[in-house]
């Protein structure tokens, strides 16, 4: 069971870490636009035309000058990257558990993904807003159902790889 389980906790983080990864907003890395408007209107005119001017007019270094567009192709290379091949498999198992238990089962990781910090069952309920045994026995059915059709699907791909 502990295999199992270590199976479907790493399918869980990499449905996560591809639902946190930056990969949707590649070239796209300031605030949205209107934000970034915002903050324009913010600032006096003058000193923003003053900007803007220096900014078109100011001399730069030729090598700087040819390598920008590389410099920025390669910058975005690093937020682009492909699903992970057991993505699929991750995003099929968590549809066919019912709401409340793919809930219970993403929510630590997820909570843990967006803050950087490690989540007790007792703060992830209290995320959650609902009593810890309740969290807890959805996490345990996640686990349960996740079990059962990987289960069948290892039985169905040896069987597979019997007649073959």
């Amino acid at each position: 069971m502990s295999d199992m389980k270590q199976r479907i906790d790493k399918l869980v983080q990499v449905f996560v870490n591809y639902s946190l990864s930056p990969d949707q907003d590649a070239g796209w890395h300031a605030p949205p636009r209107p934000e970034w408007t915002e903050q324009q209107v913010k600032r006096s005119s003058a000193s923003f035309r003053v900007r803007q001017m220096t900014a078109a007019f100011k001399s730069c270094d030729e090598k700087q000058a040819n390598d920008s567009s590389d410099r920025k192709m390669m910058d975005e290379i690093r937020y682009l990257r492909r699903k992970h091949h057991d993505y699929n498999l991750a995003v099929m198992l968590l549809s066919r558990l019912p709401e409340k238990y793919a809930e219970a089962i993403l929510a630590e990781p997820y909570l843990r993904g967006v803050y950087k910090k490690p989540f007790t069952d007792i703060s992830v309920s209290k995320e959650l807003c609902c009593p810890v045994h309740c969290y807890r026995h959805a996490k345990r059915m996640a686990y349960k159902g996740m079990t059962e059709a990987l289960t069948i699907i290892d039985d169905y791909e040896s069987c597979r790889r019997e007649v073959a």
